[in-house]
């Protein structure tokens, strides 16, 4: 249960960090 638990925690921090790159890139385009 605490393996599945931290895994879903990796994986919304992973989507963060991917969102946040995806946002990043696409402001740096942008301007």
């Amino acid at each position: 249960a605490f393996f599945g638990k931290n895994e879903k925690k990796n994986k919304m921090l992973f989507q963060k960090r991917r969102d946040a790159q995806i946002i990043y890139t696409f402001t740096n385009a942008s301007s």
